[in-house]
């Protein structure tokens, strides 16, 4: 079963931020990065449990391979809800700090509406 993809806000930035300090020096090594970020989510749509438990009840991460990234997620239901991404070279966030119900509100309003695109 593939789980809708939601993505929060800071997911949003966070990979927008990764692209650009990326792509400032090799604009080629960002669209590697991106993709195989891109990869390792289309991965946990289908197999959300492969991820490890974090300090925060019902957060899961994963490591981005070949890459020091780490994807911060929640399975609510029939959703992946991707809440952060940060480097592996930075300290674990604090459980406060992952929060699965801060997503992006849609066009209209709702909930996620617009989180399919990984690239702003």
């Amino acid at each position: 079963m593939t789980l809708r993809l939601k993505l929060s806000a800071r997911a949003k930035r966070d990979l927008a931020d990764i692209k650009s300090h990326i792509a400032q020096r090799n604009p080629p090594a960002a669209e590697r990065v991106r993709q195989r970020i891109q990869q390792t989510i289309t991965i946990l749509r289908d197999h959300p449990y492969i991820g490890r438990p974090t300090l925060k009840p019902g957060v899961l991460m994963t490591t981005v391979p070949r890459y020091r990234y780490k994807i911060y997620f929640a399975v609510a239901g029939d959703e992946l809800r991707t809440i952060h991404i940060r480097h592996g070279a930075r300290h674990d966030p604090k459980p406060h700090e992952l929060q699965p119900n801060q997503l992006t509100r849609g066009a209209r309003g709702r909930e996620g509406e617009r989180c399919l695109t990984l690239w702003v």
